[in-house]
């Protein structure tokens, strides 16, 4: 069944970043839609302590709203909540939409059995080998995360997504405890809306909507067409706390969502031994290696993979899983 592209809400939680905000909003405001269809820009303040509430008060054509408590996921739900939008598109503030992104992400909801679509995500410059590495090693890979990735199943990362409004009604929003990986426990409790996150081990869901298949909640469609230009952590201290935020929010979402799964445990058996051999490699390369790149690109998956590990032990640690 085919309906009419609905009104659409860009949703960007926005903190300390006054140093951004002019080009990701012109990025926003530029985009267009088919038929001159309209659209709004929510931007969300989450309590910056810069001058980036200042500039977007100053900025002609967003709808501005202050979320006091922190974190991502209270910004998008403050955002979506204020929204006027039957769907809303959400991009991060350290990200720039190239012409015609929000055309092409909403283009599959014309089809009404799709509750979310999600587009590919790069790197804004390539020039730093710390960008360069998230980007080749597909730190942020939507279609990885829309395939499944480690034990998960199919998600996108909000920092390019859209999702009918009232889906995001249907289950309250995102996960405000959540601090990191809050967009994974948002797309799982869509595409499973009568799951019961406290129901015992070995409830089954089985997620069926690769490819545009659907699922109890809907379908998920990945866009290529839908690209997003995000600016990556840039120095190796930034780069390895990201991994070890990632890790050890990945091992909440586990916990909470494992019934889900059906196991007690989830280990990705061939991290340890990769993780272990890059020393080894990082050091031949520095003896044997021609050019500065050929060691540093083994140096950054060490960090990353040992940022990844770390965190996922602190994370299995505090919720009580195996998550490794």
């Amino acid at each position: 069944m085919k309906s009419e592209c609905p009104f659409v809400s860009i949703v960007i939680p926005f903190y300390n970043r006054a140093e951004e905000v002019e080009c990701c909003l012109a990025s926003a405001l530029a985009q267009r839609l088919p038929d001159g269809l309209a659209f709004e820009i929510i931007v969300v303040d989450n309590g910056s302590t810069d001058d980036t509430r200042a500039r977007l008060s100053a900025t002609v054509g967003v709808v501005l709203v202050d979320c006091a408590t922190r974190g991502a996921a209270a910004a998008r739900n403050a955002g979506w909540r204020a929204a006027s939008g039957s769907l809303i598109a959400f991009m991060d503030s350290d990200c720039i939409a190239p012409e015609g992104w929000l055309a092409a992400l909403v283009e599959p909801f014309k089809d009404t059995s799709v509750v979310a679509t999600g587009g590919p995500i790069i790197a804004h410059r390539y020039d730093v080998a710390v960008t360069l590495y998230a980007h080749l090693g597909g730190v942020l890979n939507q279609e990885l995360f829309f395939h499944g990735t480690h034990c998960f199943p199919p998600f996108f990362a909000t920092a390019n997504a859209a999702v009918r409004r009232e889906a995001l009604e249907a289950i309250g929003g995102f996960d405000e405890a959540l601090m990191v990986c809050e967009d994974a426990d948002l797309f799982w409790r869509i595409l499973d809306p009568g799951y019961v996150d406290d129901q015992p081990l070995g409830g089954s869901w089985i997620p069926r909507q690769v490819g545009g298949k659907p699922c109890s909640g809907g379908a998920l469609e990945f866009v290529e067409g839908a690209v997003m230009r995000h600016a990556y952590r840039e120095t190796y201290e930034e780069f390895f706390r990201q991994a070890r935020q990632y890790g050890a929010s990945a091992a909440h979402v586990f916990a909470k969502h494992r019934g889900r799964f059906g196991v007690l445990h989830c280990v990705e058996w061939s991290h340890a031994p990769r993780l272990a051999i890059l020393p080894l490699v990082i050091f031949w390369f520095l003896i044997y290696g021609e050019r500065r790149v050929d060691w540093m690109r083994p140096l950054l998956e060490l960090i990353w993979r040992a940022g990844i590990s770390l965190g996922r032990i602190e994370g299995s640690l505090r919720h009580r899983v195996v998550f490794l």
